[in-house]
């Protein structure tokens, strides 16, 4: 996504380090795809080696973790409020930039389109 935030950029003759062109850059790298374990995994009780347990991508920033609130569990992502990647965010840029996006959601382990 960056690289076509940065094409885009370049081809309309604007600085990479436009104001406008950080700002998207940023907001996209906070919504790229990371590994949301399930709770299970979370808590130790799987065999799967280190950082090899499996879940589908998920978004950190549109997802929510448990607050202090939680005690032991807190940081564990919440069942109610875990998005799947790419997010909105993610496709909304997309279409606006013209890149393609998996119909299917991002898998760990896989290698996720990259524009």
């Amino acid at each position: 996504m960056a690289a076509a935030i940065l094409a885009r950029a370049r081809e309309e003759g604007r600085d990479p380090g436009d104001g406008h062109v950080l700002q998207l850059l940023a907001h996209v790298s906070r919504h790229e795809p990371g590994q949301l374990v399930s709770e299970g995994c979370a808590e130790g009780d799987c065999d799967h080696g280190d950082g090899a347990c499996p879940s589908d991508a998920g978004c950190p920033a549109c997802s929510i973790q448990a607050g202090s609130w939680a005690h032991a569990w807190e940081g564990t992502w919440l069942a109610e409020c875990t998005i799947e990647a790419p997010c909105g965010v993610l496709l909304a840029i997309a279409g606006h930039y013209g890149v393609q996006v998996p119909a299917e959601p991002y898998r760990i382990g896989t290698e996720a389109p990259r524009a």
